[in-house]
C-alpha cells in the first residue's frame, strides 16, 4: 500500500462529529471529568486495561482498537499542540513513542516504520489538532537461535496502520490512538477516519482535574 493511496481517501464530512445524537452506526464516548469526547463504532466493545483512559476494540477484528492517553496534570503545561513542534516533529514524536512501546527483547526482530502523514487541522470547535498516520511492520526470524542465514529466515509478523490525533486542553496533551491491520484498513477506513475526526478536547473546572 502506497502513502499516496492512503492520502487520497476522502475524509468523512465533519458534520458527523457534531451530530447529536450520534449518527447511525456510532456511539458517543464522553468523559466530562477529563474533558474529551469522540464517536466510536457501535459494534466495538469497551476493554478494561491499565494505562489507557478509555479503550475500545472491534469484536470482529481484534487487532483493530482505539484508546485515549492523557498526560499527567502535574507534569503538563501545554498551551497548544504546536508546543510539540511542527507536523514533522510531531510525526516523529508519535513514531518514536510507538517504537518504544513495540520494542521486543526477542532475537532477530526487525521493524520498518514510516510516517505517512502528520498535519494540523482546525476543528469546528476552534481548537487545533494534529492528525498523524503511521505504517509499522514487524519481521521475525523463523528460528531465532539459528546460526546460519539459512536457518534464520525472516518473515512478516504483522503490518499495521496507526492513527493518532493530538489535542491540548487544560494544559494537558490528549491523544486518541487507533490501530488496524494494513490488510483491512481500506475496508474500514471511513469509520476509522470518522472516529479520528470526531475527537474533541474541552476545558473543565480546575478542581475536577
Amino acid at each position: 500500500m502506497h502513502a499516496a493511496l492512503i492520502l487520497s481517501v476522502v475524509r468523512p464530512a465533519e458534520v458527523l462529529a457534531r451530530t447529536t445524537p450520534p449518527p447511525p452506526g456510532y456511539r458517543l464516548h464522553r468523559d466530562r471529568l477529563d474533558g474529551y469526547t469522540y464517536l466510536y463504532p457501535k459494534d466495538w466493545l469497551p476493554v478494561t486495561t491499565a494505562g489507557a483512559d478509555s479503550f475500545y476494540r472491534n469484536q470482529n477484528n481484534l487487532e483493530e482498537n482505539l484508546f485515549v492517553d492523557i498526560s499527567s496534570p502535574s507534569s503538563s503545561n501545554y498551551a497548544s499542540v504546536k508546543d510539540l513542534g511542527n507536523g514533522d516533529d510531531i510525526g516523529k514524536r508519535v513514531l518514536d513513542q510507538y517504537l518504544v512501546e513495540f520494542m521486543s527483547t526477542r532475537l532477530g526482530v526487525r521493524r520498518e516504520s514510516e510516517v505517512v502523514e502528520s498535519t494540523f487541522r482546525e476543528a469546528p470547535d476552534g481548537k487545533l489538532y494534529c492528525d498523524v498516520m503511521l505504517r509499522l511492520k514487524s519481521y521475525v526470524n523463523n528460528n531465532q537461535y539459528g546460526i546460519t542465514p539459512e536457518e534464520r529466515v525472516q518473515y512478516l509478523e504483522w503490518d499495521r496502520i496507526l492513527l493518532a490525533t493530538l489535542g491540548v486542553a487544560n494544559r494537558r496533551l490528549y491523544q486518541l490512538r487507533v490501530q488496524t491491520p494494513t490488510a483491512t484498513f481500506f475496508d474500514d477506513v471511513e469509520r476509522l477516519q470518522t472516529v479520528r475526526d470526531s475527537f474533541r478536547v474541552m476545558e473543565v473546572e480546575e478542581d475536577e482535574l
